[in-house]
């Protein structure tokens, strides 16, 4: 389970707050006029960036550009609290091809 909170919004970029629960995974998907960094606040993100693997623990983050696959998780036992910082051209939720 996954809860999104929104933080801030601008002309071209918009805060979230997401929280994920331990064993949480989110669909593959990417994005085609935006760009996103996600920083770990607390708990452990996995990831899976163009088929690469990786985990960011509390106070890392990822930068993720524009068309590239991805897809996150929460693969500890306490939830995830992660910031979401999308940029770009465009920000509407219809620009995630899953």
């Amino acid at each position: 389970m996954s809860e999104i909170e929104s933080l801030a919004k601008g002309k071209r970029y918009r805060i979230f707050r997401r929280v994920l629960a331990p064993g949480a995974r989110l669909k593959r998907e990417h994005h085609m006029h935006r760009s996103e960094t996600l920083i770990v606040v607390s708990g452990t993100m996995s990831i899976i960036l163009n088929n690469l693997p990786l985990t960011k623990f509390e106070n890392e983050s990822i930068h993720i550009p524009a068309t590239v696959d991805h897809e996150i998780g929460n693969p500890g036992r306490i939830p995830a609290e992660i910031v979401e910082i999308w940029y770009g051209s465009y920000l509407g939720e219809d620009d995630a091809v899953r």
